[in-house]
């Protein structure tokens, strides 16, 4: 591409205010001439000076002129060469080389002044700078020209609610209680320890695991369980049991061959539909660089509070609610990137022992971080008096379904050992 190809290129870019608000400081010094890069400071004079979205030759014109009246004929013309071209747009797919050159370029730059002031003798800790300015080059290169509007038909939104497209729940009072789960929704699943959290999300998952082939024909997007907490096999037989409201011994009759077949059945058809993977020690970006390549349409966080976060906290804070406010944050954006589903599982503090329905300000180790950061929270209370029943609420819901309870606090039989939280009867 010749130097006026690329000048001419980059102003075709930037003539969309979005985009110019989004790459115009990315412009590495020397990429193009120093009348385009004059012209650039232009636009932005102009779409600071007017509500203009998109820069159109005709209008900018005559504001040009005005910041340049002592332009001689050669300056017009070659001022005109530059500027009349920029109303056509870039061929299909240009930008998105632009851009990506853009980002590598602001990555080797921002490396090399991280790695400048490290030999300098400055406080600047390498490793967590160059894993975090990575980690912000992968997902704006994952973005490349994508802006910020969003864009709904009004078709598509009827059809949505029409067809309650997404993924449903298997616990009847959350199924009525919430409109259909789709990708970008974030949510978070807490209990005491020991007291049925897995069985509940197992339950859940493999129900919605089938739901996934038919969202996505033809499209593999698994449900991937990021497990840090005990050894994932205990995961792995817990969704066999829950898949399939076995017990071990009822499994153990089964027999290996026929229980596999009837598990792969029931979850979708392929025996990694959902996929445990140990992610013990793992920092922030290694995940995400995991659910890129796995491309999931649901993902559990199991717990997301023990993920080593390689950020920077946008609220600058160290206390743990506050790191945990980054992470939970970090965790519903990459539902929102990535198109899935998030659940991220969490606990309750011993405040909440004998609390049939705890509050949201229950969440351990947190104020209102977490709860800020998530679409709804479904939390299971025991009552010593029926330690076989787990009791299920929800203390934020902002996909309650039309006409629906906030909360179903619904009452479950708690079956431990074929990993169901069973539906109570009408005798019940």
């Amino acid at each position: 591409m010749s130097a006026f190809a690329l000048d001419l290129s980059v102003l075709r870019l930037l003539k969309d205010r979005k985009k110019y608000e989004r790459f115009a400081n990315m412009i590495p010094s020397g990429t193009v001439n120093e009348q385009t890069a004059a012209l650039i400071k232009r636009f932005g004079e102009y779409f600071k000076a007017t509500d203009a979205q998109s820069i159109k030759h005709a209008e900018f014109w005559p504001y040009l002129r005005t910041r340049y009246p002592n332009w001689k004929d050669k300056d017009v013309e070659f001022w005109l060469a530059l500027t009349r071209p920029i109303d056509t747009p870039n061929p299909v797919g240009l930008e998105d080389q632009i851009i990506t050159n853009l980002l590598g370029t602001e990555l080797s730059n921002k490396t090399l002044d991280f790695i400048e002031k490290w030999k300098a003798g400055g406080e600047v800790e390498l490793g967590e700078a160059l894993r975090a300015t990575l980690e912000q080059y992968d997902n704006s290169l994952s973005r490349k020209v994508r802006t910020a509007n969003a864009e709904l038909s009004w078709e598509d939104m009827i059809a949505q609610e029409t067809n309650d497209s997404g993924l449903h729940w298997r616990l009847s009072a959350l199924r009525k209680s919430t409109r259909a789960l789709r990708g970008g929704d974030f949510g978070i699943i807490a209990m005491r320890p020991d007291m049925g959290k897995t069985t509940l999300v197992a339950s859940e998952v493999t129900f919605m695991a089938p739901q996934l082939v038919e969202l996505h024909p033809g499209d593999f997007r698994p449900v991937v369980w990021l497990n840090n907490e005990g050894p994932g096999t205990r995961i792995i037989s817990r969704l066999r049991q829950s898949a399939l409201g076995l017990s071990i011994s009822e499994l153990v009759a089964l027999g290996p061959v026929e229980a596999k077949r009837q598990y792969i059945e029931v979850i979708g058809g392929r025996e990694d539909m959902i996929q445990v993977i140990d992610v013990h020690g793992f920092q922030s970006y290694e995940i995400g660089e995991l659910l890129r390549k796995k491309r999931p349409g649901l993902v559990v966080y199991d717990m997301i509070d023990n993920i080593q976060f390689a950020g920077v906290t946008m609220n600058g804070g160290e206390r743990t609610d506050q790191i945990l406010e980054a992470m939970y944050g970090w965790g519903r954006n990459a539902a929102v990137m990535h198109d899935f589903v998030g659940l991220a599982t969490s606990q309750l503090p011993g405040t909440a022992d004998g609390i049939k329905y705890p509050p949201q300000s229950a969440l351990k180790d947190s104020r209102t971080g977490k709860q800020g950061a998530c679409d709804f929270i479904i939390t299971g209370g025991v009552d010593p008096a029926a330690p076989n029943t787990r009791y299920i609420g929800m203390t934020k819901n902002k996909i309650k379904r039309e006409g629906a309870k906030y909360s179903p606090n619904a009452a479950y039989y708690f079956d431990a050992d074929r990993g169901r939280l069973v539906e109570p009867t009408e005798d019940d």
